[in-house]
C-alpha cells in the first residue's frame, strides 16, 4: 500500500473522530475547520503510521489524534483525553464489526487499499447509524462528573482495544483467521462495559436522591414548621376579628377596623406547596420564595396539581423549576413579580411568566444555543439544559408575549409527558 493510499484510509479515521467527539461534546464545528483536520491528520498520522514500526507507530498517532481534537474542541487537555479514550474504543468496536460484512462480502480480507477503503465505507456507515440513534451526549454526563467507574471501564476498554489493533498491524492474517473470536471479544467486552456502566449510573442516580433529600428535606420541614406557626397567628388572627365584632357600634365601625387590622397583616405562606406529594420539589421552591424575596423579588406560585410526572426524577425537576425561575429573575427588574404555575392536562404543564419588554419569536432560538447569555459573565447554559433534558423525555417548551395590566409579560411554558 502506498503512503496515498495510507493517507486516504487516514483520512476516514480522522473523520471518524470528528464525527463520534461532536457527538460526544454535543459541539459543532466548521465543515472548513473539519476540512483542515481532516487533511492535516490524514498527512500526519499517514506519515507516521508508514514510517514507524509498531507499537510507536500507533503511539504517535494517538497523541496526534488527541492533539486535533483538543485544537478542535478546546476541551481541557484531561477531558481531551477521556474523550480520545472513549471514542477510540468506540470506533474500533464498529470496525471490527464493519469486518464481518466485508468477509461476506469479498469472502476474503486482504491488506491491501480496495478491502480497507471498503471497509472504512462500511464503518462510516455503522458510526452514523450509531450517532443518529444513540445519544453518545450521555456519555459527558459521567465524563463531567469524573466518575471513577466510568473512567476504569473506558481505560481497560482501550487498553484492550489498542492491544488487539497492534497485534492487527502485527500479524493481520491471524486477526482475520479468528475474526469470529475477535468480534465476540469485541462483543463481550462492551457488554460487561455496558453493565459495569449502567450499575455506575444506577449509583450515581441514588447518590443524587441522597443529596436532594439532604439538601431540601430540611427546608420542608421548616416549611412545615412555619405552617404551623402561620396556623397558630391565624387563631390570633380570627380571635382578634371576633373582638373586633364585639366591641365595636356598628357595621360601618366593623368594617373600618377590621380593613385596618388586615392591612397590617403581613402575607401569608405560599400555603399552595403543602399540596404537593413530591417533598423534594416543595422544598426546593420553598427555597427559591425565600432566595426571591430575599432579592426583592415577589415569587408568586400557583399549584393545581399535587403530583407530578415520574417521567423526569426529582433531581431534574428541580433543574427544570430552578432553570426558568432563574432565567426570570434574571431577565426582570428588582420588586418585579414571577408567576410560576403548575397544572395538569395531557402533560404536567409548568407555565412561568415575568415582566420583560416584548421579544420577537424569532429571537428566541438563539436563547437556547449553548453558551449563549444577555450577561458578560459565564453563563448561557441554562436554557441549553432546560432543552436538553426535554428533548431527552419528549418533553415541549412554548414561549409567548402576553398582557396584564397593561405590562409585557415573556412566557415560558413546559411540558412534561405523564
Amino acid at each position: 500500500m502506498t503512503i496515498f493510499e495510507s493517507m486516504i484510509l487516514t483520512a476516514f479515521e480522522v473523520l471518524f473522530y470528528i464525527v463520534i467527539v461532536e457527538q460526544l461534546l454535543d459541539k459543532k464545528i466548521k465543515t472548513n475547520k473539519k476540512f483542515a483536520a481532516i487533511t492535516a491528520g490524514a498527512v500526519l498520522i499517514g506519515f507516521v503510521s508508514e514510517y514507524f514500526t509498531e507499537p510507536f507507530g500507533t503511539l504517535f498517532s494517538a497523541a496526534l489524534t488527541m492533539g486535533l481534537i483538543y485544537m478542535l474542541y478546546k476541551a481541557k487537555p484531561g477531558k481531551t483525553v477521556i474523550v480520545y479514550l472513549t471514542s477510540t474504543v468506540i470506533i474500533a468496536v464498529i470496525q471490527l464489526i464493519a469486518l464481518i460484512p466485508l468477509k461476506l462480502l469479498t469472502g476474503n480480507i486482504a491488506y491491501d487499499f480496495y478491502n480497507g477503503l471498503l471497509s472504512q465505507i462500511i464503518s462510516l456507515v455503522l458510526i452514523c447509524t450509531v450517532c443518529r440513534f444513540i445519544p453518545l451526549n450521555h456519555i459527558m454526563y459521567f465524563i463531567d462528573r469524573k466518575d471513577r467507574i466510568f473512567t476504569y471501564v473506558t481505560a481497560n476498554a482501550f487498553v484492550i482495544i489498542i492491544l488487539i489493533i497492534v497485534y492487527w498491524k502485527i500479524d493481520m492474517t491471524d486477526i482475520v483467521e479468528n475474526l469470529i473470536s475477535v468480534s465476540i471479544l469485541s462483543f463481550v467486552l462492551v457488554v460487561v462495559n455496558l453493565v459495569i456502566i449502567r450499575k455506575g449510573l444506577e449509583n450515581s442516580k441514588a447518590e443524587e436522591m441522597l443529596e436532594m433529600h439532604e439538601k431540601y428535606m430540611p427546608v420542608y420541614k421548616q416549611l412545615v414548621e412555619t405552617i404551623r406557626r402561620k396556623q397558630h397567628d391565624f387563631n390570633n388572627h380570627m380571635n382578634a376579628v371576633n373582638m373586633i365584632v364585639e366591641t365595636s357600634s356598628d357595621i360601618y365601625e366593623i368594617h373600618s377596623r377590621i380593613k385596618k387590622y388586615t392591612g397590617e397583616i403581613s402575607p401569608g405562606l405560599p400555603l399552595e406547596l403543602i399540596k404537593l406529594e413530591n417533598t423534594i420539589v416543595a422544598g426546593f421552591l420553598y427555597s427559591k420564595t425565600v432566595e426571591a424575596e430575599s432579592r426583592a423579588f415577589n415569587l408568586e406560585l400557583d399549584i393545581k396539581s399535587n403530583t407530578l410526572s415520574n417521567v423526569l426524577m426529582d433531581s431534574q425537576w428541580v433543574e427544570v423549576l430552578g432553570i426558568l425561575i432563574d432565567n426570570a429573575m434574571e431577565a426582570s427588574n428588582v420588586e418585579n413579580c414571577i408567576l410560576l404555575s403548575m397544572e395538569k392536562k395531557d402533560m404536567d404543564i409548568v407555565t412561568v411568566r415575568n415582566c420583560h419588554p416584548y421579544i420577537e419569536k424569532n429571537d428566541v432560538e438563539k436563547y437556547f444555543e449553548k453558551g449563549f447569555s444577555t450577561k458578560e459573565d459565564n453563563r448561557g447554559y441554562g436554557l441549553y439544559n432546560l432543552k436538553k433534558i426535554l428533548q431527552g423525555c419528549n418533553g415541549t417548551i412554548e414561549f409567548f408575549n402576553e398582557k396584564m395590566n397593561n405590562t409585557n409579560y415573556v412566557v415560558f411554558r413546559v411540558g412534561i409527558p405523564m
